[in-house]
């Protein structure tokens, strides 16, 4: 394990997961073959689980996934991390940026080039310096780690990262998947883990002619390459009851009961918010296991209730996913170039799961996905 003792707390003030190919881009400017890092503070194990952290392109480290409104940078922003405890050396410790930001800049005099503070206001807020505050943060404010700074207080990292990963594609003859862990102060870079990662994203297939198909459901990014046709079923767990019941792991079972009443037929899964999410706020609680017949995964953004998709590189549950060849598209409601038929949703007939939030379609349902272009949609194929 890599990493150092500061205080009665032993972690490595960066660590994450790294790849050579950016198959999910967020943004025409990304380019695939620059690959795409996910870095968080402290051990690595938050960048495998489905928590906030930073996403980065090798292409341009400033263009998020989560675009540059303050709020939503704030919403998207690393707030936990891991630690080994002095003083609890058996497990793993979670510790709360809000809480210890204070103690943290004690032993990280550059801690201002991965926290920053937000500040609500009726516009939107803004983020500011951590560095000029006091001890004392603001009622309204919290304390989020960004990484707003890091790149440009640390240039050699992303570098080396640019070096790294082309190499070992290089070496091994496939795209490159890394595990890694960095001191900054000291330029000291660990590689952890270096392995091959092959999956069907690296194969992209023409998408099939669909005009004058219903189109239940388009997105414009971060799509995984593939083509799906006939699938019998597509499962949806509606956002308002999800929002409305707070018996969230209810709905997650109920998932992995539909699931298994499937005896081997495939489903579409439509879901709000983050699937998988270790926080059930952010979307359904929903185990890998539970998903064994799934072949497609579609994110709905709604963010008037605070659900939103997050591109979710190095995770465990998306690399399951991806060695099983599942697809994946995020859609946000009200962004150009993006559609959720409410009224397909609505009017069409469905039987009800366990849960009233869940909803299973019956019909025949197709999924394209093009990599290149960053299409991704979701058609109704009885429905022309």
């Amino acid at each position: 394990m890599s990493g150092r003792w500061h205080g009665r707390y032993y972690y490595p003030t960066i660590a994450g997961v790294g790849y050579s190919q950016n198959f999910r881009r967020w943004n025409k400017r990304v380019r695939q073959e620059d690959g795409v890092l996910r870095i968080v503070f402290g051990l690595g194990t938050m960048s495998t689980k489905r928590g906030y952290a930073r996403t980065i392109s090798l292409t341009n480290a400033y263009l998020r996934p989560d675009g540059q409104n303050p709020e939503k940078v704030a919403i998207h922003s690393q707030e936990k991390f891991h630690v080994i405890d002095r003083e609890n050396r058996n497990e793993l410790t979670t510790l709360d940026i809000k809480k210890e930001w204070s103690q943290l800049i004690e032993h990280h005099p550059d801690f201002d080039a991965y926290a920053q503070v937000y500040c609500y206001d009726s516009e939107g807020g803004c983020l500011s310096s951590l560095m000029k505050m006091t001890k004392k943060i603001d009622v309204g404010s919290k304390v989020c780690l960004t990484f707003d700074n890091f790149p440009k207080k640390y240039p050699n990292f992303f570098e080396r990262m640019k070096k790294t990963l082309p190499l070992l594609e290089s070496s091994m003859g496939l795209p490159a998947d890394i595990e890694f862990a960095y001191e900054p102060l000291d330029d000291s870079f660990c590689l952890i883990q270096s392995r091959p990662c092959w999956c069907q994203t690296c194969v992209e297939e023409d998408i099939p002619d669909f005009e004058g198909k219903r189109v239940l459901l388009k997105a414009d990014r971060m799509v995984t390459p593939g083509v799906i046709n006939n699938i019998p079923f597509l499962v949806y767990v509606d956002h308002r009851f999800y929002y409305s019941n707070p018996d969230f792991f209810k709905v997650a079972r109920g998932i992995g009961e539909v699931n298994a009443q499937m005896n081997g037929q495939k489903f579409i899964f439509v879901s709000p918010g983050r699937v998988g999410s270790s926080n059930p706020e952010l979307g359904v609680p929903v185990r890998y296991n539970e998903l064994t017949n799934c072949c497609c995964i579609v994110e709905l953004g709604i963010p008037r209730l605070g659900f939103m998709p997050e591109l979710s590189y190095g995770t465990h549950f998306f690399s399951d996913l991806a060695v099983d060849n599942v697809l994946y598209m995020p859609v946000f409601e009200g962004e150009s170039n993006n559609l959720i038929d409410h009224d397909w949703f609505c009017e069409k007939k469905w039987e009800e799961g366990s849960h009233p939030a869940i909803r299973i379609y019956k019909g025949s349902f197709s999924a394209y996905m093009d990599g290149e272009t960053n299409l991704g949609v979701i058609i109704d194929n009885s429905d022309s």
